[in-house]
């Protein structure tokens, strides 16, 4: 999520990936959009929620460039 804070300066939501889970990096990242906090949506990139074996990895971004209102479906490689 792009929301401003004391410790949160960036303006882009980032979806990060690990082989194993002890290494983890940036793996893709969404630029918030023109529009201002206060008056619209921070910027996101949502994951849905529960049991996933099918190799795949849906995303979807609300409030972001490109990609606003969309929903990406990403092959998952190991």
């Amino acid at each position: 999520m792009v929301e401003p804070s004391e410790v949160n300066h960036e303006d882009s939501s980032w979806l990060y990936g690990s082989l194993g889970g002890a290494t983890w990096t940036r793996q893709l990242s969404w630029k918030k959009d023109r529009w201002p906090f206060g008056l619209f949506q921070y910027g996101n990139a949502l994951l849905p929620d529960g049991e996933n074996s099918t190799g795949f990895l849906a995303v979807s971004t609300v409030a972001v460039t490109p990609g606003d209102l969309e929903t990406s479906v990403w092959r998952v490689v190991r």
